[in-house]
């Protein structure tokens, strides 16, 4: 199984739906492969290894305003509670997103978790109790703006398929954000 190929398919379709419609001063990184090791990283305080919180698979920026305006991890295989509370705290405890040696705010953002859950069984109804669960447990100021969203399907080229919606959405909002 390659890890990650239908992260890279993401990142990249979004890449060439920029390119067929430019929008100024937003840029797509991703790395599913997690081999450029600190590509996307969550941290607090002063950017070291001390402070690093998590690597995500997927951010869609404006790089003259220095923000964050989507953030994705995509759980290809499914997700255990324990990762996506994770990847939930590590939102939660950040200050600020690194991609390339760069900082960036991520106030207002849309943090998307996409999910394939298993078309039996009792996947899908685990992530969506999950998901009630942190919404409800989470005090809106912790989120600084930040819209969570969590993606469900069954087939990983619905996921993907889903969340791009989702992102292009959000970046072609009028004001690039979560509102839109």
């Amino acid at each position: 199984m390659d890890y990650g190929a239908y992260t890279r398919k993401l990142g990249e379709s979004l890449v060439r739906f920029l390119d067929e419609h430019p929008i100024r001063d937003v840029e797509v990184h991703f790395d599913p492969s997690r081999k450029q090791a600190g590509r996307i990283v969550s941290f607090w305080g002063d950017f070291s290894s001390a402070t690093t919180l998590s690597r995500l698979d997927l951010a869609v920026v404006n790089i003259k305003e220095q923000r964050v305006l989507v953030l994705a991890e995509i759980e290809e295989e499914g997700a255990r509670p324990k990762a996506i509370i994770g990847d939930v705290c590590s939102l939660l405890f950040a200050d600020k997103i690194r991609i390339k040696s760069r900082d960036y705010d991520f106030s207002d953002a849309v943090f998307l978790f996409g999910i394939k859950t298993k078309e039996r069984g009792r996947s899908l109804s685990k992530a969506r109790n999950l998901e009630r669960r942190i919404l409800e447990a989470i005090r809106p100021e912790f989120l600084r703006g930040v819209a969570l969203r969590f993606v469900y399907a069954t087939d990983r080229l619905e996921l993907i398929s889903r969340l791009r919606d989702h992102v292009v959405r959000t970046v072609t909002s009028p004001d690039n954000s979560a509102a839109g």
